[in-house]
């Protein structure tokens, strides 16, 4: 009788906690938009964004990378995404290298977003410091016809 009422008691009293948070989903990618906005994209910043890419390729910290469009202006819009083997830290260094890249805010938009995965789609706006890029008027890679 005793345990039955020992049961009963924590069974009601487990039913009384608050349910735990929903986990919010692992952050895994990175957004990169940089464009030109009226002059030319900076290409210093532009080959700065490359080579910490390329650098993470390389090493195999990431193991996803889509090119959505380029810039009329030079730049592009991507996404990168972390291997499944390395863990989160890594994308807050990869985070830390591309925000530490400055291109003159005269000359280029410059944005790194923080994802939970690459979209294989690429969106239809991406928001910039200048504002909003409509992908409507984002041209192909000049070496790929239309």
């Amino acid at each position: 009788m005793k345990y039955t009422l020992l049961s009963i008691a924590a069974l009601l009293l487990s039913n009384l906690a608050p349910a735990p948070a929903l986990a919010q989903p692992e952050q895994r990618a990175i957004n990169i938009s940089i464009f030109g906005i009226g002059p030319a994209v900076d290409e210093n910043a532009l080959r700065a964004v490359k080579s910490v890419i390329g650098r993470a390729v390389a090493e195999g910290v990431i193991d996803t990378y889509i090119t959505y469009g380029y810039g009329i202006e030079g730049g592009m819009s991507s996404c990168i995404q972390l291997s499944p083997f390395q863990d989160s830290q890594k994308l807050i260094q990869l985070k830390s290298q591309l925000l530490q890249i400055r291109p003159p805010s005269s000359t280029t938009s410059y944005v790194v977003q923080v994802a939970t995965a690459c979209d294989p789609k690429p969106p239809s706006t991406v928001s910039t410091s200048e504002g909003i890029v409509n992908f409507a008027h984002v041209a192909p890679h000049p070496n790929k016809s239309a």
